[in-house]
């Protein structure tokens, strides 16, 4: 399997999890059992952690450093740069949240409110890759399979 339909899979389930989680979040105000609502939330906030540290791994070791190294492709290369610097200050961030705000024993509306912060920033940047740099690099990839071919071509 190529890696961007790989990565796009990953990512819709990654939205998904945050769909529900939003859904969740809401709910959340109107419980009685706000705790125990939020034992299950949590739950499902550390499958989306596995998952997104998955998928970052997948694109710092795969995606990233090749996208980054298309030296015929300035686009597609400052692209790469630009988001792996944001997903890498993404990825701190959530270890801070993880930390300071899913580990602790915060109120109820600060768990809510970080929770949704990240959620929101974590959609932004999944955005940004899908409709920004996915194109570039399924355009380089063809680009690289069709120069491949006119060079077997030749031989």
């Amino acid at each position: 399997m190529a890696v961007t339909p790989c990565l796009q899979r990953q990512n819709t389930e990654i939205l998904n999890i945050c769909d529900n989680l939003v859904k969740d979040l809401e709910r959340l105000e109107y419980e009685d059992n706000k705790q125990e609502s939020k034992r299950k939330i949590v739950t499902l906030i550390n499958m989306l952690l596995g998952k997104l540290l998955v998928n970052l791994s997948m694109k710092d070791k795969v995606l990233y450093p090749e996208a980054v190294e298309a030296t015929n492709n300035k686009s597609l290369s400052a692209k790469a740069l630009e988001l792996m610097y944001e997903m890498g200050r993404l990825k701190s961030n959530i270890m801070d949240y993880r930390e300071n705000i899913l580990m602790q024993d915060t109120k109820v509306e600060t768990f809510v409110q970080e929770t949704l912060n990240i959620i929101n920033t974590l959609k932004k940047k999944i955005a940004k890759e899908e409709n920004e740099l996915y194109p570039l690099f399924s355009e380089y990839k063809e680009s690289s399979k069709t120069k491949q071919s006119r060079k077997a071509a030749l031989i």
